[in-house]
C-alpha cells in the first residue's frame, strides 16, 4: 500500500473524526503499550492533546499496559478500569485491549498490528495494513496524525523515528531506512541513526507502568526544554539503573550463546529462555541481529507450562509464516505484523512448532519482507 493511498483511505478519515471529537475539551485517557513504541506514541499523542488545550493529569491521563493486562479481565478497583470509567475518550496506542469494546466510550485506536479477531464496533481505527505493511510502528502512525493536524515538526519526527526503529528493526534499521526513505516520506534517513542508538538505552527500563511513566516524563521534559538531542545527559539514578540492567543483559547473553539452535541454511534461530531471563529478551534480540543479520528468530519463555513466544525478522514475513502454521497446530495464539509477533502455546508443543516453521521456510512459499 502506497503512502498516499493509505493517507486518503485511513489517515484522513481518522483525523476528521478526531477533530470532530475535540471541538470541545474531552476528559481523555491514553493507554499505551509498555515498550519503546508505546511510550513514544504516548509522547506524540500527549503533544497533540497539549495543542488542543488539554492539560496532563487534569484533562488527560497516560497509562502503560502490558500484554497480560490485555488478555485478562481487570477488577473494578484496578487503576486502568477506573480511568476508563472516568474518561470521555479512550485512546489506545500500540495496544489492543478487551476493555475497549466494553467501555461504551469514544474510542480511538492507533495501531500497526493486524486487527483480525477484534470486534471494536464503536472504535475508530488507524491501522493501515492490507497485506503489505505501510508503517513499521504505531509511533509512526501517531506522527502522521500530528503532521495532518499541525504540520511537520522536527522534534516530533525524532521521537517518531526512535519509536519506529526501536519497535522491531534494531539494529538492521539503517538498511530499512535507506530502502524506505523515498517510498515513505516519514523517515529522516540514515543520518538519524546515531540519535536513535544513543536514546534507545533509556527503554531498557520499560518493564512496568511506573518505569514507563518515568521514561515518558523524561521525554516530555526534554521536548519542553528543547533538549531532545541531549538524551545522553540523564539523571544519575536513572544512569545507575540502566547500568544494572545492561549488566544483567550481558550476563544473560553470555548464558544463551551455547543454547542457540541455529539453522544457517534456512536462516532460522530458536532459543528457549527462562522466566528469570525474560526481561533481557530485547537485548538478546539485539545481540542476535547484530551477529546473525537476516535471520528469523523465535524465542520461547516457559511460564508455568505455557510458552510465551516472541518472534523478530527483517527477512521472512512472520505474520505469513504463523498464518500458515496456525491451522496445523492446536492452541497456538499469535498476533503482530511482518517484522515482529508474539504469541502463546503449550510448552509441550514447542518441538512441533519448530518443525512446522522449518518446513514452511523450506517450502519456499513464505513471503519475504523485501
Amino acid at each position: 500500500m502506497k503512502y498516499e493511498e493509505a493517507r486518503q483511505n485511513h489517515l484522513l478519515p481518522f483525523v476528521k473524526q478526531f477533530k470532530e471529537t475535540y471541538k470541545e475539551k474531552k476528559e481523555t485517557l491514553i493507554v499505551a503499550h509498555n515498550d519503546a513504541d508505546g511510550i513514544t506514541s504516548a509522547v506524540v499523542f500527549s503533544k497533540i492533546l497539549d495543542k488542543l488545550g488539554l492539560i496532563y493529569k487534569l484533562d488527560y491521563f497516560v497509562y502503560f499496559g502490558d500484554n497480560e493486562i490485555r488478555g485478562a479481565e481487570l477488577s473494578a478497583s484496578h487503576e486502568l478500569s477506573k480511568r476508563i470509567k472516568e474518561s470521555q475518550v479512550v485512546i489506545y496506542l500500540d495496544y489492543l485491549s478487551i476493555h475497549a469494546e466494553k467501555s461504551g466510550k469514544k474510542i480511538f485506536i492507533v495501531d500497526h498490528h493486524n486487527k483480525q479477531g477484534y470486534g471494536y464496533e464503536n472504535a475508530v481505527w488507524y491501522c493501515p495494513l492490507d497485506k503489505d505493511i505501510y508503517r513499521p510502528s504505531a509511533c509512526a502512525l501517531c506522527y502522521d496524525v500530528y503532521n495532518e493536524l499541525f504540520g511537520e515538526n522536527h522534534e516530533m519526527k525524532l521521537i517518531g523515528t526512535i519509536g519506529s526503529v526501536g519497535d522491531s528493526m534494531f539494529p538492521n534499521s539503517l538498511e530499512y531506512l535507506k530502502i524506505k526513505q523515498d517510498e515513505q516520506p516519514f523517515f529522516l534517513g540514515t543520518q538519524i541513526s546515531w540519535f536513535f542508538f544513543n536514546a534507545q538505552k533509556i527503554f531498557l527500563l520499560a518493564k512496568d507502568n511506573a518505569s514507563c511513566l518515568r521514561i515518558y516524563c523524561l521525554l516530555i521534559e526534554k521536548l519542553t526544554n528543547k533538549s531532545l538531542s541531549d538524551l545522553l545527559v540523564l539523571p544519575e539514578p536513572l544512569e545507575k539503573e540502566i547500568y544494572k540492567k545492561l549488566k544483567k543483559d550481558k550476563e544473560v547473553i553470555l548464558r544463551i550463546k551455547d543454547k542457540l539452535e541455529i539453522y544457517a541454511e534456512q536462516k532460522l534461530i530458536f532459543l528457549e529462555m527462562s522466566a528469570a531471563e525474560a526481561s533481557s529478551k530485547d537485548a538478546v534480540f539485539s545481540y542476535l541481529w547484530l551477529y546473525y543479520p537476516g535471520y528469523l528468530i523465535t524465542i520461547n519463555i516457559n511460564f508455568g507450562g505455557v510458552a510465551s513466544l516472541s518472534m523478530r525478522s527483517n527477512t521472512y514475513d512472520i505474520y505469513d509464516v504463523f498464518g500458515k502454521i496456525q491451522s496445523k497446530i492446536d492452541d497456538l495464539q499469535f498476533g503482530g505484523h511482518p517484522f515482529a509477533a508474539g504469541g502463546k502455546i503449550p510448552n509441550e508443543s514447542i518441538s512441533l512448532l519448530k518443525d512446522l516453521i522449518i518446513s514452511e521456510v523450506n517450502s519456499g512459499n513464505v513471503k519475504k519482507i523485501y
